[in-house]
């Protein structure tokens, strides 16, 4: 069934709070079984909506559903604080069965209503023209969740487009049966935190054909399970992709026929803080990276695998068919109780540029780990310590631009 908000009070004037009324349309239509609540062409100002069992948000094109500029229109999410504060929602499902978002129109998540062009994060020296330009944003009080979805089992997403998102764009935490099929988020690229998807102690993800652009993560697997990702266009001002990172088992992942443009970091796999990752398969990647300025993960690696937790662990990482120009070279460290191992890399194509934020080049950035000082001039296009069974096979490497001075012959420890 499909049910109207404009039948239930909304206007789609760009001015008028429609909270009420959309959270009236969610209401009759979940209570009688479930169907589209459509938002038709208009610019529908709302504050915190809950998605109810059963219940996709439609949207006709030219339809807008537009953050409040109010901060104090979101609620206080029932979930505990996370690494952006507080939990405050703008959509949320907590614990709902066959949810959605989709259609031609648009979700505006409103960031400048936020953020302030002209703050930028506390740096220790004053920033030449350039390194304004892509530094970070000051972090305000913000809408912190702004679409958070916990443990819920079926979630489709699709042909959505989602925009300028103050923090975390899609939080899905503990859900089953996830599909996000052609979504499009384009997020500023100076605003901190506002990864594209997240996807954290879930199971049975599909994500496919989406165009992710945002200063943070694009895609983030933690603790995931069963996942395919294919067919994406990525960019980031940290990793495109990033793997693990919190206390849980991220595994049987397989990544295909990704194009990763302008990031800091092209892949990341992390087993901090105790996380364990097992059996990922990445395929047929194009890529190039440089260094940003700013307070962003990532140096312009290609891909970076560590783990410095006896707890936890990586192995059986494979990543073949790569064609990268990055500005450093491949990153990798375990301990030495061989914590990382089984790590095959195959058919690659890898250019050092040296381009961009590199004035630091002997370090080897390994994010919340210790980091790496090498000999001055040194950029090895691989750096690898204590990776049990590793396997290169299949590596052109070649150097270009700021980088034809440098040494980039490989440092495997």
């Amino acid at each position: 069934m499909e049910f109207l908000v404009t039948e239930y009070g909304a206007v789609g004037d760009g001015v008028t709070m429609n909270t009420a009324a959309i959270r009236a349309a969610v209401k009759a239509c979940s209570e009688t079984g479930g169907g589209e609540v459509r938002f038709p062409v208009g610019c529908f100002v709302s504050g915190t909506i809950e998605l109810l069992d059963g219940v996709t948000l439609s949207f006709d094109k030219g339809a807008v559903l537009k953050a409040s500029d109010n901060l104090a229109d979101f609620e206080k999410l029932p979930l505990p604080d996370c690494d952006v504060g507080v939990r405050i929602g703008f959509i949320y499902a907590i614990g709902k069965r066959d949810i959605g978002l989709a259609g031609r129109g648009r979700i505006d998540l409103n960031y400048t209503a936020f953020f302030k062009d002209d703050r930028r994060l506390a740096i220790d020296r004053e920033l030449t023209e350039r390194e304004r330009a892509e530094a970070t944003l000051a972090i305000p009080p913000r809408l912190t969740q702004p679409i958070c979805i916990h443990d819920c089992v079926n979630v489709d997403l699709r042909d959505l487009t989602i925009v300028n998102s103050p923090s975390w764009t899609i939080s899905m935490v503990g859900c089953e049966h996830v599909t996000a099929d052609r979504v499009t988020i384009d997020n500023s690229l100076l605003v901190p935190n506002c990864d594209g998807i997240g996807f954290s102690s879930s199971y049975d993800v599909v994500v496919s054909n989406c165009h992710i652009s945002c200063a943070d993560d694009c895609l983030t697997f933690c603790g995931t399970k069963q996942c395919v990702v294919t067919n994406c266009v990525l960019r980031s001002r940290s990793s495109a992709i990033r793997i693990g990172y919190i206390e849980d088992t991220t595994e049987n992942l397989a990544i295909s026929n990704i194009v990763i443009h302008d990031s800091n970091r092209g892949i990341m796999i992390q087993g901090s803080n105790n996380a364990k990752i097992h059996n990922v398969v990445i395929q047929n990647v194009i890529m190039r990276n440089k260094g940003f300025a700013g307070a962003w993960w990532g140096s312009g690696e290609p891909l970076t695998i560590v783990s410095g937790s006896e707890r936890g662990g990586i192995s059986n990482v494979m990543m073949t068919n790569v064609r990268a120009e990055s500005a450093r070279g491949i990153a990798m460290r375990g301990l030495p109780s061989g914590n990382v191992h089984d790590i095959l890399l195959r058919d690659w194509q890898l250019t050092i540029t040296a381009e961009g934020e590199c004035s630091e080049q002997r370090r080897v950035d390994f994010r919340d780990e210790e980091e790496v000082l090498l000999p001055v001039g040194c950029m090895p296009w691989c750096y690898a310590e204590n990776i049990g069974n590793l396997k290169m096979e299949g590596m052109d490497i070649s150097k270009s631009g700021d980088a034809q001075t440098l040494d980039i012959t490989a440092v495997i420890k």
